[in-house]
């Protein structure tokens, strides 16, 4: 996978930009128009809990459960009916925390996961883990604080679509990245935004998993994990590398097969083989 930044191979990025231009037809956006504002995407991600523990984390999720359950609530009949809710809503949080993965080189599942590539082993990283209908939260922590945050999205019909909707809401990228599509064209598979201290990134996942993923994660924190797994021999985060890229820039293993040699014709002469 090759990233595309604002300072180098200026003919691709005007093409990769040129496209989402005319997609969403934001070509004469200035920077000042293209303020990020991470509430036109989902309200609650200005809430999000950074740098806090997963106490702080049960209640980020506690609220957005107790929206989901109020017309229940309010429709329950008793009292009995009320407590069993809530008693549903409890288990649910405390699911989550005792589900708490701690990567300190024992298999977890996630190795070879949507989330694969976003976290490192033995540098104190763990994550927690909340389903949400059609959507998954995730929420990395390093040393128990929360670093990164990842959200796998519901179902869209195409990425550029789904970028351009986002694009509209926090303006314009600060790089893209593409890779091969397996049929020698390039396919546009990450767009990054910057928000003060943290990074944002819509990411293509459809190829091995089917969904997008949007993460929202700490710069500096990023950047100390990322020497870390590298003293460590580990690689860094999706955007290094990933299933969905190697299986993209392999022409063996993407889309059909390759065909087997020719057979030769029946009287053909066949070469004898070196020994």
């Amino acid at each position: 996978m090759s990233r595309v930044q604002p300072s180098e191979s200026p003919r691709r990025l005007q093409l990769l930009v040129g496209v989402l231009a005319a997609v969403i037809g934001l070509a004469g956006m200035s920077r000042a128009q293209a303020a990020v504002d991470l509430r036109s995407i989902d309200p609650e991600l200005a809430t999000l809990p950074f740098g806090k523990d997963i106490a702080a984390i049960e209640l980020w999720v506690g609220k957005r459960l107790d929206r989901a359950a109020a017309g229940g609530l309010a429709r329950a009949v008793d009292v009995k009916e009320r407590a069993r809710l809530r008693a549903d809503r409890d288990r649910e949080l405390e699911a989550m925390r005792l589900g708490e993965q701690v990567f300190d080189g024992r298999k977890t599942g996630l190795e070879f996961s949507i989330v694969a590539g976003e976290f490192g082993v033995g540098t104190g990283e763990s994550l927690v883990q909340h389903k949400e209908g059609e959507e998954t939260h995730y929420f990395f922590l390093r040393d128990g604080k929360v670093w990164k945050y990842l959200r796998v999205l519901s179902p869209a019909p195409t990425y550029l679509g789904r970028m351009a909707s986002f694009q509209k809401a926090l303006g314009e990228p600060s790089g893209l990245a593409d890779e091969s599509d397996g049929d020698g064209g390039r396919r546009l598979v990450s767009t990054t935004w910057r928000k003060g201290p943290h990074d944002l990134r819509l990411v293509n996942r459809r190829i091995i998993y089917g969904a997008d993923v949007f993460v929202i994660e700490d710069q500096v924190i990023a950047t100390e994990l990322a020497e870390a797994r590298k003293k460590a021999g580990q690689k860094g985060s999706s955007k290094d590398g990933s299933l969905d890229s190697y299986l993209l820039d392999d022409p063996f293993t993407y889309g059909a097969p390759p065909l087997p040699p020719p057979e030769p014709a029946p009287n053909a002469k066949v070469p004898p083989r070196k020994r």
